[in-house]
């Protein structure tokens, strides 16, 4: 076999492996595209307040979940008092800990598919009582 037969292969050879791994990543990249903006568990309901308040997070179904990306978008606000949004959403299941760092702690049930001890709705404050920010924590 010459050279240029050898060197054509390779060619080919690496065009298809550069081909596998482009495709690979398309596909990953669209998994992860479905699972944020289509499959998200956080964002299946607008937030109801009166739902919010009277959830029972005791059983199979959380009704505080589906809810939690729409409370931070259209309701929780920076520079919100933390009495208003206390006001708005109940008492936190907060522990000491907290408490003492100016978060509020909200569970929202288990939506995670590794998620052992739930998911949390946290709630940053700054030294005024105002919040500076929110996440879902779903280890």
């Amino acid at each position: 076999m010459d050279t240029q037969t050898e060197m054509s292969r390779a060619r080919r050879g690496l065009l298809l492996a550069g081909g596998l791994i482009a495709a690979v990543g398309l596909i990953a990249a669209a998994g992860l595209w479905w699972y944020v903006f289509i499959r998200n568990p956080f964002n299946d309901a607008r937030f109801l307040r009166g739902v919010w308040l009277t959830a029972d997070n005791t059983k199979a179904k959380y009704a505080r979940g589906p809810m939690a990306e729409d409370l931070r978008q259209n309701h929780l606000k920076v520079g919100m008092l933390r009495k208003d949004v206390r006001h708005l959403l109940g008492e936190p299941d907060n522990g000491r800990d907290e408490e003492r760092q100016n978060v509020d702690r909200y569970y929202l049930g288990i939506w995670g598919y590794m998620s052992w001890e739930g998911d949390y709705l946290l709630i940053y404050y700054n030294k005024a009582g105002r919040v500076t920010s929110s996440e879902i924590i779903a280890p």
